[in-house]
């Protein structure tokens, strides 16, 4: 069994020779898991083949960031602590992620974006040259997702590229958009990816309608063939306010407490927004004012150029397990992992 006292402590029931337990794996980190799972683990449940799963290495990758939302570097083996279905699995190594990292970019251009384009340019642009200028090699693709989603770029492999694309983006005529399409799309290009490294990136407007007419299983299958974590970014403008004052079901339900779109498919791409980031090993940025988007979306990209490859050995037999629980010793710090494991 896996013994690593300040570290596993965190997932042994009794504590009272644990102090740090509680610095370790928060009970807060817990109860978001056991939300994820609900997402992400059932599904993955009733799509797996009942196999025995072998004794081997599994590589994940993780986000560790400081409460200003910066990396935390230096984060070694001996600081992880890896759970399978509750069983401890010994962690191998753990050292910064260099595998090439493969991003598609999806933003609102609904007409709503107008108000705000230079906003939303810099923003993007800045989210680029974080993503480029870090040690792993990057390939992005961009897709524009208005009353269509449409990839106008694919496979843009250095920042000038990807720049002279992003510098283009307009406001559609179209004042709704199709996010939850654009994510299915988004999934099965990502699932065809040669690199295990894969990420998706949504850019949206608070409160603009949503003429999607997927499930939210249509989205989730996707997402976990794909094993691309997903972050997201909410901003307003004087366009969205207009129709969170205007709208009787417009509006985030997370900033206004209003859905976005209207009926199920406003709500499921609510619930993708507040929920499918954190189950997927990446993280949601609600902002008030455009003006943050550069900001949020730098976060965003430093998350993931800062990320761990971090490698651990299964141990279980019998059917493919359901659920990851990732701890760690460094105080006050947040992680960001994949709660379904990987295969």
């Amino acid at each position: 069994m896996f013994r690593a006292p300040a570290v596993s402590g965190a997932f042994i029931s009794s504590t009272a020779s644990v102090p740090s337990v509680a610095s370790v794996l928060s009970l807060r980190r817990a109860a978001q898991a056991a939300l994820a799972v609900a997402v992400f683990a059932t599904t993955a449940v009733s799509t797996a083949p009942q196999v025995a799963a072998q004794s081997k290495d599994k590589t994940i990758y993780v986000s560790a960031l400081d409460p200003t939302k910066k990396p935390i570097a230096g984060l070694g083996a001996d600081t992880w602590a890896v759970k399978e279905d509750g069983k401890d699995c010994p962690v191998v190594s753990s050292k910064p992620a260099t595998d090439p990292l493969d991003v598609v970019l999806m933003i609102d251009t609904s007409v709503n974006a107008q108000p705000t384009i230079t906003e939303l340019r810099e923003g993007l642009a800045a989210l680029a040259k974080t993503l480029y200028a870090g040690p792993a090699p990057v390939t992005m693709s961009i897709m524009d997702v208005a009353a269509a989603d449409v990839m106008v770029a694919e496979n843009k492999k250095n920042v000038d590229d990807a720049l002279k694309v992003l510098e283009k983006t307009f406001g559609d005529r179209s004042g709704n958009t199709v996010m939850l399409e654009g994510l299915i799309d988004a999934a099965k290009k990502l699932g065809k990816s040669p690199s295990p490294r894969r990420a998706i990136v949504m850019v949206n407007i608070d409160g603009v309608p949503d003429a999607s007419r997927s499930s939210l299983q249509d989205v989730v299958k996707p997402l976990l063939a794909a094993n691309a974590s997903v972050w997201a970014v909410t901003y307003q403008n004087t366009a969205s306010k207009s129709i969170q004052q205007n709208g009787g079901n417009s509006g985030d339900a997370g900033t206004t407490g209003g859905i976005i779109g209207s009926g199920a498919v406003g709500q499921n791409l609510n619930y993708v927004l507040t929920k499918v980031p954190e189950g997927t090993g990446g993280m949601r940025d609600q902002i008030a004012v455009a003006n943050g988007l550069t900001g949020s979306l730098t976060t965003i990209a430093n998350a993931l150029v800062g990320q761990y490859a971090l490698t651990y050995t299964r141990t279980s037999s019998g059917p493919p397990p359901q659920m990851l629980e990732l701890g760690q010793s460094k105080p006050g710090a947040q992680i960001l992992y994949a709660t379904a494991p990987v295969k």
